[in-house]
Parts: C-alpha cells; sequence; structure tokens
C-alpha cells in the first residue's frame, strides 16, 4: 500500500476520532466519580415520609446526538472507500477519494455525545 497525502490525511481523521472518543469516556467517568461522591455525602437517614432514592442506573459511556449523522458519515465514508476501490467509478472524483472519506468520519465522530 503507498502511503500518499490523502491516505495520512484519512489515518489523522481517524486518529481524531480516536481522541474524541476517549475524551468522552473520560468525561462521563468523572461524571460517574461525581454522582458516586454526591451520593456518598448524601445524609443516611431518612424522614418517615421521604421517598427512597432511585436506584443507580448505568448509563452508556457514549451517547448518539444523532442517527441521521451517523448514517450519513457510514454512507461517506462507504462511498470514500468505493471511490478508492472502484477504478473508473466517477473519474472526476476517483483522486479525491479521501475528501469523502475524511468528510465521513468527521461527521461520524461529532455525531457522538
Amino acid at each position: 500500500m503507498k502511503l500518499d497525502t490523502g491516505m495520512m490525511v484519512v489515518v489523522a481523521s481517524m486518529i481524531f476520532f480516536y481522541i474524541r472518543l476517549i475524551q468522552l469516556r473520560g468525561r462521563r467517568k468523572a461524571e460517574r466519580r461525581e454522582e458516586e461522591l454526591e451520593r456518598l455525602r448524601a445524609p443516611k437517614k431518612r424522614t418517615p415520609g421521604e421517598p427512597a432514592a432511585a436506584p443507580n442506573r448505568e448509563r452508556p459511556m457514549i451517547k448518539i446526538a444523532s442517527w441521521w449523522l451517523v448514517a450519513g458519515g457510514a454512507v461517506l465514508m462507504l462511498g470514500g472507500l468505493a471511490l478508492r476501490t472502484s477504478p473508473g467509478l466517477i473519474p472526476l472524483l476517483e483522486t479525491y477519494w479521501w475528501v469523502v472519506t475524511t468528510l465521513g468520519v468527521l461527521v461520524f465522530t461529532f455525531s457522538l455525545k
């Protein structure tokens, strides 16, 4: 495989995607830690009329902001792959396959919260 400018741009965008996932995961862990500390700091005794505390439900580490953006990013990435691997599909865009793929990765990246 030849390592050209387009491939380096796509690899850089994928690294950005993984850094974003790490950031979201770290933020969610910090939120969980804060919730646990708040729960531990809360008074232990309840008054007779006070309802019991709600059980702590597990939340997913990553949330999807928009499923439409996820689907659009996936379509753009697959389109870039098709442009890269299918010679003659769209000759005008064949050399710019990496732009389509990078846009797909970035759309996919920002569809997560």
